[in-house]
């Protein structure tokens, strides 16, 4: 019994090994994908700016953008 000991302790910390990884693709998806709802949201931004200019009210541009699905 006492031989089988480091070869659990040595899995558990394999086990643990791999949930940390995990763990951290997880933070870097979230990251990821939150990052690119920004650009996302910085180029509708952007494209809102030159198809109106200077001559649209800020309410004109929040509407441009509701409509577009931002």
């Amino acid at each position: 019994m006492l031989e089988k000991i480091p070869k659990l302790k040595n899995i558990l910390v394999k086990l643990e090994e791999t949930l940390n990884t995990a763990k951290d693709k997880i933070r870097f998806l979230k990251f990821s994908r939150l990052k690119k709802l920004e650009i996302q949201a910085e180029n509708k931004i952007k494209l809102g700016k030159k198809k109106y200019n200077n001559f649209a009210t800020e309410k004109d541009l929040e509407n441009f953008l509701s409509n577009d699905g931002i």
